[in-house]
């Protein structure tokens, strides 16, 4: 099987030059259940902070005799190294929420979990390892299509039972990766803006952007609507909606912020 809904992560950190590392079998470990994600959960291993940089793997990919792997989707080390555990259904928040469009009790079916290695205690969060968890946690909700608002710390999950990613201010850290997604957009925007002005010259008259048009309209997906339905709303097609967006399917989910044109 290669078709479980998260393959794509390797590829999309490395190209944001993070040091990945792949946990053997990965592309295809899963819990048998269903699986769609929609945000991302950020947790801390509580593993002892003298154990080494990633002393919390085995048990991520394997699990507990009271909880079976794997745990997580990725798994950062102290030293900041990702690796790649399972791109299918993972054990990893339990009870909680309900949060956004999720319900209660069913963050396994609908998130992806980051575990990130510190004891929650104490141990310090340099600035450093801080910055990959923002790019990593920026690049899982570019690969969504989602804002840093479908991020949640495990302790917003579960409030009262967890306490990760402890101590970890969830809404600066939020700000933090919306500054990281805003230069990750400024970089793609940046890279498409180059590529026409480089054939220009042989052009008798000039081309049209073949890029987003820049004042975009953003229309708020709202339960029950269909790309069918919002495609018909403003005037254009199912498959300039994907195109605008990155859709590769049909699914959308109430929240999403969808690009549906040039505004007015």
């Amino acid at each position: 099987m290669s078709d479980f809904p998260l393959t794509w992560m390797g590829k999309a950190l490395r190209d944001r030059g993070l040091k990945v590392r792949a946990v053997k079998g990965w592309r295809t470990r899963g819990r048998p259940f269903s699986f769609d994600p929609r945000g991302v959960v950020f947790h801390h291993t509580a593993s002892n902070r003298k154990s080494g940089s990633d002393p919390s793997l085995a048990i991520c990919v394997q699990g507990r005799s009271d909880l079976p792997g794997p745990l997580c989707h990725l798994m950062i080390g102290r030293d900041g190294t990702v690796y790649l555990v399972a791109a299918g259904r993972a054990n990893h928040a339990g009870l909680g929420g309900p949060w956004r469009n999720i319900p209660q009790d069913s963050a396994n079916t609908y998130t992806i979990g980051v575990e990130v290695e510190n004891d929650g205690v104490g141990e310090p969060w340099t600035d450093q390892l801080l910055d990959t968890c923002a790019e990593v946690f920026a690049t899982l909700l570019v690969g969504l299509h989602r804002t840093q608002s479908w991020l949640i710390g495990h302790k917003e999950w579960a409030a009262g039972r967890k306490i990760d990613p402890n101590p970890v201010e969830m809404d600066p850290f939020r700000r933090r990766v919306r500054k990281t997604l805003a230069a990750m957009a400024a970089e793609k925007k940046g890279g498409k803006a180059q590529a026409p002005a480089a054939k220009t010259p042989k052009a008798k008259t000039p081309e049209p952007e073949p890029t987003t048009p820049t004042t975009a309209q953003i229309y708020v997906v709202k339960s029950g609507d269909t790309l069918f339905a919002i495609a018909q709303a403003h005037g254009t097609t199912v498959d300039e909606l994907k195109r605008l967006n990155n859709l590769t399917g049909d699914l959308i989910h109430p929240g999403d912020q969808l690009n549906v044109g040039a505004g007015n």
